[in-house]
């Protein structure tokens, strides 16, 4: 059952009756005196009926999000990992970009250069001649899942000298 917002401002007046008529009475049977309960009533009415009048509690509106998603890590991983990786479980053109250009940035700050044979042989050691070949043509077939961890955990190992220059 939905109000209507012109329907709760004409009901504004019933929270504070409430709590007007509720705070003396239970200031006075804990032991204050009737001047005292009245006081504070009177005081937690006002203050009632100023918040009610002024908006303060009101349903606060968050701002959306682009596209239509929601907030929330689980759909955050979600939509990276989709991001990533298609329904077949290989890598999307997005993800194809990402892990070459991850591999290839890596492989330059160690002085790895593909350009080379000793380079390409440095490589192939390093991450396999399936990972190499797709370094060195992105027609090639990209690594699946096992793959791409494998490949990200073999570029760890990789001494990144140039970073240190």
């Amino acid at each position: 059952m939905s109000t209507h917002p012109d329907e709760r401002r004409r009901r504004w007046w019933v929270w504070p009756v409430v709590v007007g008529t509720g705070a003396p009475i239970l200031a006075f049977t804990i032991g204050l005196d009737v001047a005292h309960s009245l006081m504070i009533g009177l005081g937690v009415a006002v203050v009632v009926a100023g918040s009610r009048v002024i908006g303060l509690g009101d349903q606060a509106v968050w701002p959306r999000l682009p596209f239509g998603r929601r907030d929330g890590a689980r759909r955050d991983v979600s939509s990276l990992s989709w991001s990533l990786y298609g329904q077949q479980h290989e890598l999307t053109g997005s993800g194809r970009r990402r892990l070459r250009r991850v591999c290839l940035d890596t492989l330059e700050l160690g002085d790895i250069r593909l350009d080379t044979p000793e380079g390409v042989r440095a490589a192939e050691d390093l991450l396999g001649r399936p990972v190499t070949e797709f370094l060195l043509d992105e027609d090639r077939p990209a690594p699946d899942l096992r793959g791409v961890h494998r490949t990200l955990t073999a570029l760890t190992k990789v001494p990144l000298r140039k970073a240190h220059r």
